[in-house]
């Protein structure tokens, strides 16, 4: 059960006790017309924390269906990690994921929602989990690559291999432009 709950755009994590809140939407769970910009997030000063962002809930007004772009509403969360920005902008119906985790403890999250929808009956905003964890218990990847056929050509594939304790995560996303992630097979075991 988490005890922390604070509207994203006047709360902060320092202002937390524990490693774990909700950051809200304005009035969530009743969607309200809200805008909010430039919000800094980041793991306690002078920690060896990072963070993972889970969505917990989002329902917002939903893409524009000619462009694909979130318009009048919309969730952006930008990161870095390891010298890379990366951004999320999400808008529409979804439920539980994991949205990304920091890779160091100095690393910072900008936040910025505009809910500016005309459907507020039927929406509710959004919540978002972070988690904030010993970058000491962040599992760690070894990969080789291997030459597979696969149709028509050969595809070169990485092959990764990763320990996971108990009640932790594993992230796994393809970053290159045009190509998806397939998890073509796993084996699960535990040790005691």
């Amino acid at each position: 059960i988490v005890s922390n709950t604070a509207d994203l755009c006047i709360g902060q994590i320092s202002d937390f006790n524990g490693t774990s809140g909700i950051l809200q939407s304005t009035s969530y769970p009743s969607y309200t017309q809200t805008q909010c910009t430039n919000v800094t997030l980041s793991s306690l000063d002078g920690s060896n924390l990072v963070m993972h962002m889970y969505l917990i809930d989002l329902s917002i007004s939903s893409s524009d269906p000619h462009t694909g772009e979130c318009l009048n509403d919309y969730l952006e969360l930008s990161y870095q990690c390891n010298n890379i920005a990366y951004t999320r902008r999400l808008c529409g119906m979804r439920s539980t994921e994991l949205l990304f985790r920091t890779c160091l403890p100095t690393d910072k999250i900008f936040a910025s929602y505009n809910l500016l929808g005309n459907d507020s009956q039927s929406q509710r905003g959004f919540a978002l989990l972070y988690h904030l964890v010993p970058r000491a218990n962040v599992p760690t990847i070894e990969a080789t690559t291997t030459l597979t056929s696969s149709g028509i050509d050969a595809v070169s594939t990485p092959i990764q291999l990763s320990t996971v304790c108990a009640q932790e995560s594993l992230s796994l996303r393809c970053d290159q432009s045009g190509y998806v992630l397939v998890l073509h097979k796993i084996q699960l075991g535990f040790l005691q």
